[in-house]
């Protein structure tokens, strides 16, 4: 998100200030990028939209296309290739050369997606999801209010609004968009100076928004920090054992329960840094597991299909389980296990 919200700063200020020099940070972020997650192709997308949308302000304007409002200073078509190379050189080098691509686009195309929660479409089921309907709305209204015909905030925005509500886990995708969209809204409606020294008035005021953006943002971090991160390890697992199997793993520990250990998909992360010493059957880093795994895993859990199918299941001597699920309530009146501990969150069974 951080990386993404960069680029977006960085094109533009491609935009307000017609300089190309902003975009020679794009390179090694690229590189940096693509060596920490692989959803910098996203990130190269948005670069494809960005340098396809200024080519054709410039064809626009070059054919004196009346109807095409000019928002923002187009991209050579020189400056567009050479920044298009060098940020593609930027994505393979890392240990994964090019392959990087072909796997985003098979987690993307998985069939296993429709089990995973995060690949769900919001449900509106919280608070959160209509804030974000509101804002995505509030972001096409700055569009529509100016009457842009902007082709770049359009498709961003409207590309972001797509992939956030198909899917939840990219909720962020259409917040950071429409927050871009009505900033640049609030900056042209503020207007520019009508003076000699435009440039330079210009100049200092972006400085001071720029100085006042990161104050507050450093600020709002701080107070995050102070209200938000526990001061200490023990109350950091008190709260997290509100939802997190903390004292069933306790018990699993001191009991040395005999593995292999099959746990459920979203404690799978929490397992891997709390209890090390058991390695977990599945969790939710979707690219070491293919999808015929993961779509049997959620087969099995939603009792599609015996639990002898799945065999990390079958196969296992200890089982921690959500307690309210219904994959435990089933295990739990079987012969074969045995509950070995249970609590408000989780249940231990075990087979004798």
């Amino acid at each position: 998100m951080i990386l993404f919200a960069f680029e977006l700063l960085l094109l533009y200020e491609n935009r307000t200030t017609g300089s190309f020099r902003p975009l020679f940070w794009l390179p090694p972020l690229f590189l940096v990028w693509a060596n920490l997650d692989i959803q910098f192709v996203y990130g190269i997308l948005l670069l494809v939209l960005f340098v396809a949308a200024s080519l054709l302000q410039d064809l626009a304007r070059r054919l004196a296309a009346r109807g095409l409002r000019q928002e923002g200073g187009p991209v050579s078509l020189a400056n567009a290739r050479l920044l298009a190379t060098f940020c593609g050189i930027a994505t393979i080098i890392t240990p994964y050369f090019y392959h990087l691509y072909g796997g985003f686009l098979a987690s993307l195309t998985s069939t296993a997606n429709r089990y995973l929660p995060d690949f769900n479409a919001m449900g509106f089921r919280q608070p959160r999801d209509y804030v974000l309907m509101l804002l995505t709305m509030a972001g096409f209204l700055a569009l529509g209010l100016r009457r842009s015909r902007d082709p770049f905030q359009i498709a961003l925005l409207s590309g972001c609004a797509m992939l956030s509500f198909y899917a939840k886990r990219d909720a962020w995708f259409a917040a950071l968009a429409a927050i871009a969209v009505i900033a640049e809204a609030i900056r042209d409606k503020g207007g520019t100076p009508d003076t000699d020294d435009t440039d330079v008035h210009l100049k200092r005021a972006r400085n001071r928004q720029l100085l006042i953006a990161g104050g507050l943002s450093v600020a709002i971090l701080v107070l995050a920090a102070v209200l938000e991160i526990p001061s200490s390890n023990e109350v950091l697992l008190t709260k997290v054992a509100q939802s997190y199997p903390v004292a069933a793993s306790n018990y699993i520990r001191e009991q040395q329960l005999p593995q292999p250990l099959f746990n459920s998909y979203e404690w799978g992360g929490f397992l891997t840094w709390y209890l090390p010493e058991y390695p977990v059957a599945i969790d939710d880093r979707i690219d070491l597991y293919d999808e015929n795994s993961i779509a049997q895993y959620f087969k099995v859990m939603n009792a599609e299909v015996p639990y002898q199918a799945y065999p990390a299941m079958a196969q296992a001597r200890t089982l921690l389980l959500q307690e309210n699920s219904a994959m435990g309530e089933a295990l739990r009146t079987l012969p074969a296990f045995r509950v070995a501990y249970r609590d408000s969150v989780a249940v231990v069974l075990t087979k004798p």
